[in-house]
């Protein structure tokens, strides 16, 4: 498979498994369809188990190693960004999930940081946006999630 092409490369050619130039360094396409820029104008997020517990023995509700989110946008989507804080504001992960066109999904947060740190117990919140094809964020939802590792 041939790497992704930069924009000027002279180098750059047209059979990409993800992008492909169709002419000038602005007319690009992906391989999954035309870059559109229908942004979602509405994202609703919910948790089932806002409290959870990531100690390695995955149970159900609050005894689950997972906060597990569910996601609906009113137009399609072409990746999903989760990005944790936590109490203080502080940005402890981002991701970029790509689902190419969907207006549903599920995401999940393990409760570690980007270097795949266990977080202390204590608040945390979800930021979820989606992203079109051209990049082009729509309205944040927001959720607040807890880790609690306490032993009960």
């Amino acid at each position: 498979m041939e790497p992704i092409c930069r924009i000027n490369s002279d180098r750059c050619r047209r059979k990409s498994a993800y992008r492909r130039h169709t002419g000038s360094g602005a007319d690009w396409s992906l391989a999954f369809g035309e870059v559109t820029n229908q942004t979602a104008s509405d994202i609703t997020c919910s948790c089932d188990n806002e409290i959870f517990r990531p100690d390695g023995d995955d149970g159900l509700g609050g005894e689950s190693d997972y906060a597990v989110i569910s996601i609906n946008a009113d137009k399609p989507v072409y990746f999903w960004r989760m990005a944790i804080s936590n109490s203080e504001g502080t940005l402890i992960r981002t991701e970029h999930l790509p689902v190419l066109g969907q207006t549903t999904g599920q995401l999940s947060w393990d409760g570690r940081d980007s270097n795949g740190v266990i977080q202390d117990n204590g608040d945390y919140f979800a930021q979820i946006s989606g992203l079109d094809a051209s990049w082009n964020e729509s309205p944040v939802c927001e959720l607040s999630l807890q880790i609690d590792n306490r032993v009960h």
